[in-house]
């Protein structure tokens, strides 16, 4: 078992404690009328809140001002957000331990801006039922979870779905808050982007009409290790066999500069770097690509959002709930006797420490895709 997972077991067993007490005092409240102010938290994982701009538009459109909860990882993506949210509170920590402990040091500013509504986001971490309580908020509205208590906290709640798209089951807040949810049509909503920024002014000089370019992310966060798939080096020189014209942009975080670079020297003319560029920037990179492939991680859902041709490598995650939002699509899922091991109902338990889910995706899978649609465009 690794910390993470003692830090979930530790975390689940002391705050269930505490729900349980503490739901026994608290009356429950109602929505008298539409609220104003409302906090959303949702700690991890920028891609969230790229699958939560749907919902964050449709509150503002009714005239609700929308904070966010999150953390320092999530804060560009809270910025590039900056038309649909009003104010973020960061979270800042370096140990998981510190993440609770830190979370409620912001509970003074949380407090004094006296919330109609809290939304609790969070489907397995369950120290955010305890900062919804002290949010000082007139209601709370959350997840219910099996064999979670959070629920019991709540005024009132979404019963979660592990059947149903994790935006669909985002905008079935909207009921609690007495707005129509009528789904239908629903897209994802790219950051704003605004005029080109310096790496995107250089990269119009060195591509043609006639290339082919196609985005890779070939990285995961260390606790989404599983999701990994360690093929790409292998795709990416056969892409570039494949057709002359394809250039390789190579998407990566601050952190992978040397990764990134190491995949560059397969091919220095035609594989380009992108390190740590501003979203807003990276969206628009998006627009511009043929294709982008990936495995489950955030910027798999910024391509979707900006309508890029996206291919979607899963594998201990449900491509039905967290897949691509997007008709613009190609999802290559085994679907193992295992798969999807890491659900929300599950608690989103790592069980394996072998990721064939991931390694059963033959490179072939995905030149194929590619190469169908070059020919269908």
């Amino acid at each position: 078992m690794d910390i993470y997972e003692i830090y979930k077991k530790t975390e689940r067993l002391l705050c269930n404690s505490l729900i349980n007490i503490v739901s026994k005092a608290c009356a429950k409240s109602t929505l008298n009328q539409p609220p104003k102010k409302i906090l959303l938290i949702k700690l991890f994982g920028f891609g969230n809140f790229i699958l939560l701009s749907p919902l964050m538009n449709i509150l503002k459109n009714h005239n609700m001002e929308v904070h966010v909860l999150t953390t320092q990882q999530n804060e560009n993506i809270v910025k590039a957000y900056s038309d649909l949210i009003s104010k973020s509170h960061i979270v800042r920590y370096n140990k998981m331990w510190q993440l609770p402990i830190n979370s409620l040091l912001l509970l003074k500013k949380i407090r004094d801006e006296k919330y109609d509504v809290t939304v609790d986001l969070e489907h397995v971490i369950c120290f955010t039922s305890v900062l919804s309580v002290f949010s000082n908020s007139k209601n709370i509205f959350g997840f219910k979870m099996p064999n979670n208590p959070k629920y019991k906290i709540c005024d009132q709640f979404v019963i979660n779905n592990d059947d149903k798209h994790i935006v669909y089951q985002f905008l079935d807040f909207l009921e609690l808050f007495g707005i129509n949810n009528n789904s239908k049509n629903i897209q994802l909503i790219p950051p704003k982007s605004e005029e080109p920024g310096e790496y995107l002014t250089k990269l119009e000089l060195t591509i043609f009409p006639e290339d082919l370019l196609i985005g890779i992310n070939p990285f995961v966060g260390f606790q989404n290790r599983l999701r990994k798939w360690d093929k790409f080096s292998e795709l990416i020189i056969k892409l570039l066999y494949m057709d002359n014209r394809i250039k390789i942009f190579l998407i990566g975080g601050p952190s992978d500069g040397s990764d990134v670079n190491d995949f560059v020297k397969i091919n220095p003319e035609r594989i380009h770097p992108v390190i740590g560029i501003d979203l807003k920037e990276l969206t628009q990179l998006f627009k511009k690509l043929n294709i982008f492939i990936s495995c489950d991680t955030g910027p798999i859902h910024l391509a979707a959002a900006s309508g890029c041709f996206t291919i979607g490598l899963y594998g201990p995650t449900d491509p039905a709930v967290y897949g691509p939002f997007t008709h613009n699509k190609k999802v290559i899922y085994k679907k193992l006797k295992c798969s999807p091991c890491t659900t929300n109902k599950n608690g989103k338990k790592i069980s394996c420490n072998e990721n064939m889910c991931m390694m059963d995706i033959d490179v072939e899978n995905v030149l194929e895709i590619v190469n169908n649609h070059i020919e269908a465009n």
